[in-house]
Order: C-alpha cells, then structure tokens, then sequence
C-alpha cells in the first residue's frame, strides 16, 4: 500500500519560478532537461490538475544557483553572470582571464549621453514646466532668443538663464501681490 504525498505544501508554477528567480519558461525548460524539480499534479475539484513542484527540490536548487544582483540593486556594485560564475570557474590561463575582465567591462553600462544644447518647445515645455503656449509668446516678442531648423528651437542654457531670473523675482516679490 502506497501513501499519498501531501501536495498542499508544494509551490506552484509561479511560485517555483519566483523562488528560483527565474521565468516560468525557464522553469519549463529546466523540467525538461531532467534538470528542473520534481514536478506533481495537484487535484482541484472542478478544475483541471495544477503542477506543483517540490519545496525541498526549489531549495536545494535555489542554494546551488550563484546570487546575481540586478543592475539597480542598493545592495552591491552590479553584477554580470559572467563576473558571478567566475568564482566558479576551472583554473584559467591569464589571458583569458584578462579577456573574460575586458568583456565584462565592456559590458558595463555607458555614460549616458550629454544634454543636447538645443531644445524643441515641447521639451522646453517638460524641461522648463512652463506652457509651450508662453514659450512661443515669448519667443514672438523676441524676449527668449530661438533659431528655426525645421522647429523652433530654444537654447537650453537661455532656459536656465530664465529660470534664474524667474527665482530671483519670486524671491524679490515675497510678502507682495503682484
């Protein structure tokens, strides 16, 4: 006579993934390699059977898998798989090593590129927080210089300027209705 398993402790699908920190694809694939962990079918009444997966198998896999911190993680400087599975490396010549640190550098994120100089009046609009309606008035009257190449463009740095000048009159209004 066989005892049933008791499935109710068992993780889902999603559950599974989660806890391994992977998609449930990979989860699929994992399963189907003979890798993954052991997978059941848990009865629901009025519905069809739900896998489920064992929690001591998630365990075991999850302290196998090396931790990799995402890009944005407060808890360390970012980490490409490369650079987490090279403690887990066989010994290697220097030379690869010094390859295997030069990819890893160069997959690191670039600079971001610098602010363009020039701004079309709805990114002065986003930029300034000003209407784009006042910034074309403005640009009529000849009171914020602009120059015309295929837009109306607005030098970024006579934004700034603006904006300074604004400050400075709010500050110099204060306890005044105007």
């Amino acid at each position: 006579m066989t005892t049933e398993t008791d499935l109710s402790t068992w993780a889902s699908k999603p559950q599974a993934a989660a806890a391994l920190g992977i998609s449930e694809r990979t989860l699929d694939r994992l399963i189907a390699e003979g890798k993954g962990p052991e997978r059941r079918l848990r009865r629901r009444e009025g519905k069809r059977p739900e896998p489920v997966y064992n929690p001591i198998d998630l365990d075991t896999l999850a302290a196998a898998q090396p931790a990799l911190l995402h890009p944005d993680s407060p808890l360390g400087r970012p980490t490409t798989a490369i650079a987490a599975r090279r403690e887990y490396l066989p010994p290697l010549h220097p030379a690869a090593l010094a390859l295997m640190d030069r990819l890893i550098t160069m997959a690191q994120p670039a600079q971001p590129p610098p602010a363009r100089p020039w701004l079309t009046i709805p990114e002065a609009s986003a930029y300034t927080g000003l209407s784009g309606t006042l910034l074309r008035r403005l640009v009529r009257e000849k009171r914020l210089p602009a120059i015309r190449d295929r837009a109306v463009k607005l030098r970024r740095s006579d934004l700034d300027r603006m904006a300074d000048f604004h400050a400075a009159t709010l500050a110099r209004s204060r306890g005044r209705i105007l």
